[in-house]
């Protein structure tokens, strides 16, 4: 783990967390256990954290983490009832990331870490999808789910005003949403697919969202 690599995680046909690290001159894939019921996520904090999430057999949601120079450690449940894959944000200052995923009433339920232990909460909403959450620096984050209109929806964090409302930004989706926040963007871009089985993207231009077909 170090600054310039990538990494890919999936769930291999064992049920357990693979990993596929590159830096440019080569990648393999490595186990990290666990037995999953959702397709993992992985956040990274900083130059020296990784964290990997997924659903467990008993529905909450579990991590694991890779620190350096401390290494992998165990996993450990993070407690609550999710009914889709998880989605998470890192952190630039090496705290640990925030975690969204949809819960047993179709709302949004997101895990921090606050005081020393991890707690969770409801952000609302009915999703028809997982969520998915994208970090804009230290100040804003925005999370994204399909409603039950099978439109885009969205709310966003800033530290200047907490939570806003639910906004519907449209489109038709058929699956789960994916939100990237470019370098030098203050909103993130979004991509998921379409009734029309295209990949689309949707990006925000100062004033609308713009979709625009990526396929």
């Amino acid at each position: 783990m170090s600054a310039g690599t990538s990494e890919v995680v999936a769930r291999g046909l064992d049920g357990a967390v693979w990993v596929s690290s590159s830096t440019g001159s080569g990648s393999g894939w490595a186990t990290l256990g666990g037995v999953c019921t959702s397709g993992p996520a992985v956040a990274r904090s900083g130059p020296d954290r990784l964290d990997v999430f997924c659903r467990g057999l008993d529905g909450g949601l579990w991590s694991r983490t890779l620190t350096n120079p401390a290494g992998l450690g165990p996993w450990h449940p993070l407690g609550g009832s999710i009914t889709s894959s998880p989605d998470a944000a890192g952190r630039p200052d090496g705290s640990p990331p925030q975690i969204v995923a949809r819960g047993l009433d179709g709302a949004v339920w997101q895990y921090l870490w606050i005081d020393g232990g991890w707690r969770h909460g409801s952000l609302g909403g009915v999703c028809t999808s997982g969520p998915t959450i994208a970090t804009s620096g230290p100040s804003r984050a925005d999370l994204f789910c399909r409603g039950q209109d099978d439109q885009l929806w969205s709310r966003w964090w800033t530290t200047a005003t907490g939570w806003g409302p639910w906004h519907r930004v449209g489109g038709l989706l058929r699956g789960d949403p994916d939100a990237a926040t470019p370098t030098s963007a203050a909103v993130p871009d979004v991509v998921g697919v379409g009734n029309d089985l295209r990949l689309w993207r949707y990006r925000w231009t100062g004033s609308i969202w713009q979709l625009t077909p990526m396929s």
